[in-house]
């Protein structure tokens, strides 16, 4: 039942009169733990004079009533501890002082909320950073279904956001209505998160319950052009894909060697060669994919400069050309069109050796020759090193530059 009496220290605990706090524990006369409801604040049920103290951010008041044995794990008609009502109120003082009691940092009030739930939807980054410190978890939900991020992104908290973001929130996760943070941030019209949740990496296309993209959300036409324009941002890695599947295609091995040679180290170049001696196309594709992870943010024009830096005009303007059209495609599709494009991105397949894969090796013939299975080694007859034929004996030479591309043997 929830508390009928609102006493004299619930009072003057609200008033912040320390003095008549101080009286009234002393003389022993009130109930510390006493759960009171206001009857000029309706939302005050079952509040104990120290959620009071919490909720008016009065640190003096609440270490004097901690002191006195108050109960810092007791809760409010809805569920809330001292805790919860600080971060809610972005109390810091309060919220670092209950944190010194050790308190449960990740309990849950009625609806499921935690204190970093109430910090979030406050927007008080600050305490946000204190309670993340003691190790508060992002990923909780809600009775609704809904993250901190949620919280944050429905009510345009981008600082809040991008503290969330970089301590491992999911900026995918849904809610029980399929909603993402980033449906709630276009519902609420705020450009700023919504440029924030895009660029660490929000899916453009994820659908609600009632199968709607984050764009068929909101009918603000200049946030649905933005959101548009922000498929080239969530289709980077799709784009980089194909951009480096033309590179691939279009250079030699020495090439693409000099290409990432400021990336990826000589040993290592030298390592995948080793590595991959059977396959020219492999060593090439391993090349290109370590340079794409060591690049902070790779992208179609960084590896459109790179070709033109390395004097390959052709394949620079070929790949230029054909980024131009796809991004005037990309943006021209509707929301199924660009579905499928992204739908579209296939595994990369084994390439069959071609005139480009081997324009860097001359072609050997060895007749009745034996090669290693590690191609380290082969035997050659003796008779085809002194000119003569002679098949009872051999004489074994170092074949480390030898390789397969396809189904020929190749070397240098």
């Amino acid at each position: 039942m929830p508390g009928k009496v609102w006493t004299q220290l619930h009072e003057a605990v609200r008033r912040g009169n320390i003095k008549i706090v101080k009286s009234l524990l002393g003389n022993g006369s009130e109930d510390i733990n006493v759960a009171g409801t206001d009857p000029s604040c309706w939302w005050f049920i079952n509040w104990t004079p120290l959620h009071v103290a919490a909720h008016c951010g009065n640190v003096p008041i609440a270490r004097l009533l901690v002191d006195s044995m108050a109960d810092v794990g007791c809760r409010t008609e809805a569920g809330k501890t001292a805790l919860h009502l600080a971060s809610e109120q972005g109390h810091f003082d309060m919220v670092f002082e209950l944190l010194r009691l050790k308190l449960k940092l990740n309990s849950r009030d009625v609806f499921r909320h935690t204190a970093l739930h109430w910090a979030s939807q406050g927007g008080h980054k600050e305490i946000m950073k204190l309670l993340l410190s003691h190790k508060s978890k992002v990923h909780l939900k809600n009775t609704a279904g809904n993250t901190c991020l949620h919280l944050a992104a429905e009510r345009g908290h981008v600082d809040v956001a991008d503290l969330l973001i970089g301590s491992g929130a999911s900026v995918n996760d849904v809610n029980h209505w399929g909603e993402s943070p980033l449906h709630l941030a276009c519902k609420g019209r705020h450009v700023k998160m919504i440029n924030v949740l895009v660029y660490n990496r929000a899916n453009l296309l994820l659908r609600t319950k009632d199968n709607k993209v984050p764009a068929e959300i909101t009918k603000d036409s200049e946030i649905c052009s933005q959101l548009v324009n922000l498929r080239l941002v969530e289709a980077r890695e799709v784009l980089m894909d194909k951009a480096i599947s033309f590179v691939h295609k279009t250079v030699n091995l020495a090439q693409c060697r000099f290409l990432v040679r400021r990336n990826v180290t000589d040993v290592e170049l030298d390592d995948l060669e080793y590595a991959y001696v059977r396959d020219g196309s492999e060593q090439r594709h391993r090349m290109l994919q370590l340079w794409r992870q060591r690049m902070t943010q790779p992208s179609v024009d960084h590896l459109i400069e790179l070709l033109k830096g390395n004097q390959l005009k052709l394949q620079s303007e070929q790949l230029e050309e054909w980024y131009e059209d796809i991004k005037g495609e990309i943006l021209a599709f509707d929301w199924t069109e660009y579905e499928r494009f992204l739908e579209g991105r296939k595994e990369r397949q084994p390439r069959e050796a071609n005139e480009t894969m081997t324009s860097d090796l001359i072609h050997v013939t060895l007749d009745r020759c034996y090669v290693t299975t590690d191609l380290r080694t082969v035997f050659i007859p003796v008779g085809n090193v002194n000119g003569t034929s002679d098949s009872g004996s051999s004489q074994k030479c170092e074949a480390l530059e030898f390789r397969y591309v396809g189904k020929k043997v190749l070397s240098k």
